[in-house]
C-alpha cells in the first residue's frame, strides 16, 4: 500500500495549523487553515478506516506479506505502532525511491497517489482502496484501478493479479 494521506496521527489538527500560503492576507490564511483543518481531520477519519482495513486483510491472510509505504508527510512510526503485531506487514519510510518496491509487488493498493501510475507504467495491478466515497473517480488511476472496499474485494483482486496487464492497450 502507498500512502498519501498526510495526516495520520492524532495530532493532525496541529500539523494542519502549522502551514499557511506565503504572502497570503490574515483572512485568507484563517480561512486557508480552516479549510485545511477539516482536510485533516477527513485524512485522519480516512487513515484509521484504511489501516483497520489493512489489518483486516494482514490478519485473514498471515502468508499475504503487505508493504506498507508511508507519504513524505507522514511520520511511519505512526504506522508502525499500529502494525507492530502483524509479522506480515513492513513499514517502509519515504527516504529512497519507490521504483523497486513497485516493481517486486505483485500488486499495488493505492489511494490516487502519483505513484500509482508509475506502477501502471511497468504493468502492475492496482488496487484502489476506497472506503469513502472518494473525490478521485475521475482520475486516470481510479478508473483503470480494482475497486477494493473490504476484504473480500482485495480476495477477488488478489486471485487475478497473476493476469498479464496493459494499461496502455485500448485504453485511450
Amino acid at each position: 500500500f502507498v500512502s498519501d494521506m498526510g495526516y495520520i496521527d492524532d495530532n493532525y489538527l496541529a500539523q494542519a495549523q502549522e502551514g499557511g500560503p506565503w504572502g497570503a492576507s490574515k483572512i485568507q490564511k484563517q480561512k486557508y487553515v480552516r479549510d485545511l483543518l477539516i482536510k485533516a481531520k477527513l485524512m485522519y477519519e480516512e487513515f484509521k478506516l484504511i489501516s483497520n482495513l489493512l489489518k483486516k486483510i494482514a490478519e485473514e491472510d498471515k502468508k499475504q506479506k503487505i508493504i506498507i509505504r508511508a507519504h513524505p508527510s507522514e511520520n511511519p512510526d505512526s504506522w508502525k505502532k499500529i502494525f507492530k503485531k502483524h509479522k506480515n506487514v513492513s513499514i517502509k519510510s519515504p527516504i529512497d525511491d519507490i521504483a523497486p518496491y513497485i516493481m517486486a509487488c505483485s500488486g499495488m493498493l493505492h489511494r490516487g497517489c502519483t505513484t500509482s501510475l508509475q506502477a501502471m507504467c511497468v504493468n502492475k495491478p492496482l488496487g484502489f482502496i476506497n472506503l469513502k466515497k472518494s473525490e478521485k473517480i475521475n482520475q486516470f488511476s481510479f478508473k483503470l484501478s480494482t475497486k477494493i472496499t473490504n476484504v473480500q474485494d482485495f480476495i477477488k483482486w488478489k486471485s487475478k493479479i497473476n493476469k498479464k496487464i496493459n494499461y496502455l492497450k485500448n485504453k485511450h
